[in-house]
């Protein structure tokens, strides 16, 4: 019997065809974040000649490499065809994961009471969308309430665009944003500025911060300054006002007034109920109206710090025999009173610590003769210099450009330098000692000194000479951190001593400090100016130019 059929007759051997061999592959599948790059399976173990064919249903096989660049995961069909062997089938998978964004620098705009809970919301910086992908980050806040307050908002992102899918929006984060009151601007404004010292000008575009602490036994100086704020040409011709002060901490002293309001009101009562009444002025005949948006001082009352507590300084409307006056001589040219809704007062609150005690140091004293300022704008500074104080440990310096609103900057030694400074201007310095807290308290200020930024002035003796011209020699061809480099003499601040600042020298020799004429960066040397500057009997080596 032979393939179930009886084979009669003689007997006849049918051998079994041979089997077709075999042979083995393997698959290494893909597994990854999101990069914006093609991605597929690795098929191992392949021989020269073998044809191998994708199919991304098991079906339907062709040459060409099935790969995938979005996120999901998605699986690979793979046949390797051999000559003389079985088709060898296999399959693998692809899985994309999304890419991770994140998002800094996310900020929420406070805002006036508007009654809603909206918020504006400025996107901060986005990382990891990958160059090429359509991907919008949207930042989504609102405030917890819409009374006015601080708070804390949550804010949220969401992505659109064509491959916003591959990608998982950064995480929610909190941000915080106040809501503050509507208020409207008034027309006159009053603002109150304590301080350690008096105001040094009498019209300013911006106000000095006021102090937040002082010592008892201290004295200070209530400013007091008006602004017109309703872009009126008329503007404020001057006025009167109440000082309310706490009167367990402050003992109200004696006034000043500006030039520009001098004409001072018939009492100042310095009662015990802490009000100094109807203290203020009236501008003169011939002095400007105050501008419009300037502040302009109406005038100064003293204050001694007597005892330790929480102190504040109210403005307000005057009264007179305990009688409100509505809008007394605040007023305008040609137009009246101010009404009470036209005017917006300020106040300064501050505290009154016991302090160290002890004895006060003494003031120290700004140098100015010889070489004990040097100026030099092209490394934009002073050198300021001042005598030592004993038992000090440490020294303020106080810097403006105006005199009224300082910056100061601590330092152990008897000098410091200044940097930031604009040709031509008039700085204001002054300088006092740090005390220990417990055995000596600081000193007061010293007197303020000005100096003019020139820097061809080497020596600071208010001419560009001799003097200026021997230091210059003393440092000639000198560079940076060399031995014998100084950057004063350095005037145009390039790094080096030489030529350049000669030519600075000569082209300004003989000008005085502060004249309109001087040239900073100079113009190109006159042959005849040089001449005269080399020439000069001065006692330096000219051979060094």
């Amino acid at each position: 019997v032979y393939n179930d059929y009886q084979d009669y007759g003689c007997y006849e051997y049918q051998p079994e065809p041979a089997p077709t061999p075999t042979f083995e592959c393997t698959i290494d599948s893909y597994a990854g974040a999101y990069d914006a790059a093609a991605h597929t399976v690795t098929v191992n173990g392949t021989q020269d000649g073998d044809e191998i064919s994708y199919s991304a249903d098991g079906v339907n096989y062709s040459t060409n490499v099935i790969a995938y660049s979005a996120t999901g995961n998605r699986t690979i069909y793979v046949k390797v065809t051999r000559e003389g062997y079985q088709d060898w089938l296999g399959s693998g998978t692809v899985s994309i994961s999304q890419a991770q964004l994140s998002v800094s620098g996310t900020a929420v705009a406070d805002k006036v009471y508007d009654g809603t809970t909206a918020a504006d919301v400025t996107l901060g910086a986005v990382s990891g969308i990958f160059a090429g992908d359509d991907v919008t980050v949207t930042a989504n806040a609102e405030f917890p309430s819409a009374e006015v307050g601080n708070y804390d908002l949550t804010v949220r992102y969401t992505l659109s665009g064509a491959q916003a899918s591959n990608y998982i929006a950064p995480a929610s984060e909190t941000v915080s944003a106040s809501i503050t009151e509507d208020v409207v601007l008034a027309k006159l404004q009053v603002a109150i500025v304590v301080s350690s010292s008096a105001a040094s000008e009498t019209e300013v575009d911006v106000l000095a911060d006021s102090i937040t602490s002082a010592t008892v036994g201290d004295t200070l100086y209530a400013q007091v300054w008006i602004l017109n704020a309703d872009n009126s040409a008329l503007g404020c011709t001057g006025g009167y006002i109440d000082l309310n002060y706490t009167a367990d901490a402050l003992d109200a002293g004696s006034y000043t007034v500006s030039p520009i309001y001098a004409q001072m009101a018939t009492y100042v009562d310095s009662s015990a109920d802490g009000l100094v009444a109807t203290f203020g002025g009236c501008s003169q005949t011939g002095v400007n109206d105050l501008a419009v948006n300037q502040w302009a001082l109406l005038g100064t009352f003293t204050f001694t710090a007597s005892a330790e507590g929480e102190a504040e300084i109210v403005t307000a409307l005057p009264t007179q025999n305990g009688r409100h006056i509505k809008g007394l001589n605040l007023a305008r040219a040609g137009e009246g009173n101010f009404e009470d809704s036209d005017i917006q007062f300020g106040s300064a609150l501050f505290t009154v610590t016991a302090g160290g005690g002890g004895e006060q140091l003494a003031a120290p004293t700004i140098s100015t003769g010889g070489k004990s300022v040097y100026v030099s704008y092209g490394a934009n500074r002073h050198l300021l210099q001042w005598g030592a104080v004993a038992n000090a440990s440490g020294y303020e310096l106080g810097y403006s450009v105006n005199g009224s609103s300082w910056t100061t900057v601590e330092t152990a030694e008897t000098s410091a330098v200044v940097k930031g400074l604009t040709y031509g201007a008039d700085m204001v310095y002054r300088v006092r000692a740090l005390g220990d807290g417990v055995s000596y308290t600081d000193s007061d200020w010293s007197a303020a000194k000005t100096f003019n930024v020139c820097p061809m002035d080497i020596n600071n003796d208010e001419d560009i000479s001799g003097g200026d011209r021997t230091l210059l020699a003393q440092s000639w061809l000198a560079e940076e951190d060399e031995e014998g480099y100084q950057y004063y003499a350095d005037i145009n601040g390039d790094g080096d001593v030489g030529g350049a600042d000669r030519a600075y020298l000569s082209n300004n020799w003989l000008g005085e400090a502060g004249e309109d004429d001087l040239q900073y960066p100079p113009a190109k040397r006159a042959d005849a100016v040089f001449a005269e500057f080399a020439s000069a009997d001065l006692d330096v080596d000219l051979g060094v130019f």
